[in-house]
């Protein structure tokens, strides 16, 4: 599954928080980091890319 897909179907576990944001090959990423020690990497791009598609 890839990091998009987790995002989109909203499989992070309840209470995750933003640990830090990195940069990956010109991408910006949010790293969540969940209670049981897991990192998910989230890119930031898909954070608000639902914002924009009901202007266009």
């Amino acid at each position: 599954m890839s990091r998009a897909t987790k995002y989109e179907n909203n499989l992070l576990p309840m209470g995750c928080y933003v640990e830090e944001v990195v940069e990956n090959n010109g991408i910006f990423e949010r790293v969540y980091k969940c209670p049981d020690g897991q990192k998910h990497y989230i890119p930031e791009s898909l954070l608000f890319s639902s914002d924009f598609d009901d202007f266009a």
